[in-house]
C-alpha cells in the first residue's frame, strides 16, 4: 500500500481521506496527536505527543509503543504496562535518515532471527513538503506501521 502524505501531518488543513479499497479510511490531525480510522469509520489507532522528543502509538487491538528521538537516533520500544495490557514481544527498528524522510521500518518478531522490512518512507520527488509511505502487504498491523511512521515524521 502506497500513501502520499504531508511530511508534517499538522499542515493538512482537513482530515486526509482514502479510497474504500484501503484498510485506512481517515487520518485526522488532533491536538498534539494523530488519529487513524478504518474504512468502517471506527478509531483504529492513535499517536500522541508525550514530550517534544517522544510520541506514544496505541492500536485498538494491541499494546502501545513509544517512539523516541534521541539526537539523530529514533527508537521504538514498548510503553510501560498499564492495567491489563498485553506484553509486547515485537521489536521495531528505524534504519536510515528520518530527518530527510529517507528511512525504513523493520519489525523483529519473537522467535525469528532476521527482522522484516514492513515500511519504507521516501521524500516525494515532485511535491515539496510531502513524502511517500509504502507499507508492505505482509505487515501484520498496517495501522501500527503507519502510526509509527507518522510519529517518526513528526519528531
Amino acid at each position: 500500500m502506497l500513501l502520499e502524505l504531508p511530511q508534517n501531518i499538522y499542515t493538512a488543513s482537513t482530515e486526509l481521506l482514502f479510497p474504500p479499497e484501503r484498510p485506512i479510511g481517515i487520518i485526522s490531525p488532533a491536538k498534539n496527536g494523530i488519529l487513524v480510522y478504518g474504512v468502517n469509520g471506527k478509531l483504529a489507532g492513535q499517536s500522541f505527543l508525550i514530550d517534544k522528543n517522544q510520541m506514544r502509538v496505541s492500536i485498538a487491538d494491541g499494546g502501545s509503543y513509544d517512539v523516541k528521538k534521541e539526537g539523530r537516533t529514533i527508537t521504538v520500544c514498548p510503553s510501560p504496562l498499564v492495567g491489563a495490557q498485553k506484553v509486547n514481544k515485537t521489536e521495531f527498528f528505524v534504519f536510515g535518515d528520518p530527518e530527510s524522510f529517507q528511512y525504513k521500518l523493520y519489525v523483529k518478531k519473537e522467535g525469528v532471527v532476521a527482522p522484516e522490512e514492513i515500511a519504507v518512507v521516501a521524500e516525494h520527488l515532485f511535491k515539496e513538503g510531502y513524502c511517500y509511505v509504502k507499507i508492505n502487504d505482509n505487515a501484520e498491523n498496517v495501522f501500527r506501521a503507519l502510526l509509527i511512521c507518522l510519529s517518526v515524521n513528526q519528531l
